[in-house]
């Protein structure tokens, strides 16, 4: 992400809609709006991950070169590998060995030392690759439950098992899966589904709800103990719970004591 989620801004208006409900809604004494503190950890992981994923891209773009390293045996450049390949070939041709057989040993040699570091190269890319894939999709899914106001540790492991990251031409796309493991689709645009619709579709859902701050106003509306009965005397209700009879009747219990009972 170019947006540096952790820098002051003088205006909410330059960052991106999807990292707004983040931001404190008011500016602080210098006037700069920064994220409200309840997210602090969401935005330091989201920096986080974009210095990583930086990293990762500029390694990995780093590999279109040409690598000489599987060879360096045997010199660091073309001019002296191709030097070294000459006088291996020279060595075992020196006693009167068939030259071709020995070109084709050397071959050999050369071959084999440069499949074992192909080995370990890809090994080392494949991994770059994953933790590349993750780190894309953990940065947009923590975006995602930014917006909703959502736990990111405890919803992060519902969705990564739901999602996969496809790469084409060096562009990430986090793809939502169904059960089955194949795309999922939007029901509302039939086009793939979006991890903001998953998350809002998690949040919708009672099993996944209580993992989202409420948004519905504490009491609604209601002054603190309103609707609460407040005990009696004797444990009932208080008089504002009595019906008229009960009333006239706890009065003249007041009144004629030990008589009323009786009546």
């Amino acid at each position: 992400m170019e947006f540096d989620i952790n820098t002051p801004v003088d205006s909410l208006d330059k960052v991106p809609e999807q990292f707004r409900p983040i931001f404190a809604d008011k500016p602080g004494e210098d006037g700069k709006f920064t994220v409200n503190p309840v997210f602090k950890g969401v935005a330091e992981a989201l920096g986080g991950f974009d210095r990583s994923n930086k990293t990762l891209r500029a390694e990995l773009k780093g590999k279109t070169s040409v690598d000489l390293s599987p060879l360096a045996e045997f010199g660091d450049s073309p001019a002296d590998i191709k030097a070294a390949f000459d006088a291996r070939v020279a060595e075992l041709t020196a006693k009167g060995g068939d030259k071709a057989q020995a070109i084709e040993k050397v071959r050999g040699e050369m071959g084999a030392a440069n499949q074992a570091a192909l080995t370990a190269e890809k090994g080392r890319t494949s991994h770059y690759q994953s933790a590349l894939h993750t780190m894309v999709l953990k940065n947009e899914a923590l975006s995602a439950i930014a917006s909703e106001k959502g736990l990111p540790d405890l919803l992060m492991p519902f969705i990564q098992t739901q999602v996969k990251v496809n790469e084409v031409e060096g562009k990430f796309t986090v793809v939502v899966l169904d059960e089955k493991g194949e795309p999922r689709y939007s029901g509302l645009t039939g086009a793939p589904m979006t991890v903001s619709e998953l998350v809002k579709g998690m949040k919708a859902d009672p099993k996944y709800g209580r993992l989202f701050e409420s948004e519905v106003p504490g009491g609604g509306g209601m002054p603190p103990g309103a609707g609460r009965r407040v005990p009696g005397p004797n444990g009932g209700g208080g008089a504002a719970d009595k019906t008229p009879n009960q009333k006239i009747a706890a009065g003249l219990a007041k009144r004629f004591p030990g008589h009323v009972g009786r009546m």
